[in-house]
């Protein structure tokens, strides 16, 4: 082989080594979708959240206050949030596979065999919420 074919041959390789490594590195999925800001999916729940609901079927729940109120499926461990205001309405109805926050609805993956549970936590604001 001639000296500029090695060097040739060498490169090529290592550039077909280096792409076929890029997929491996540096790219994780994140679960955030940016066409609904208000729409959170994480694989934990705050210690400090109450449990609100749980069952099979529709649940729903009326924010006492502004927070997040944190939806969990408990056969996939599959856990949502979303944030709420004072008083507005949560509804998870895993037969229409909907998520409603005060009349707002979000289309989610929801299994309407599976049981799910609803905690809420509430989120202090700076300033106070009208009455």
């Amino acid at each position: 082989m001639t000296h500029s074919l090695k060097k040739a041959f060498l490169f090529g390789t290592l550039a077909l080594a280096g792409f076929t490594a890029l997929p491996m590195t540096g790219c994780t999925e994140t679960n955030q979708n940016p066409e609904m800001p208000f729409y959170e999916p994480r694989n934990y729940i705050p210690t400090t959240a109450t449990t609100v609901a749980s069952g099979r079927g529709v649940l729903s729940y009326t924010a006492p206050a502004y927070g997040k109120i944190y939806a969990r499926d408990l056969v996939r461990q599959r856990v949502l949030s979303f944030q709420v205001g004072k008083n507005q309405e949560f509804i998870l109805d895993p037969e229409k596979r909907q998520i409603s926050v005060n009349g707002d609805i979000t289309n989610v993956k929801l299994n309407p065999e599976n049981e799910h549970e609803l905690f809420f936590v509430a989120i202090p604001r700076d300033k106070p919420e009208p009455e």
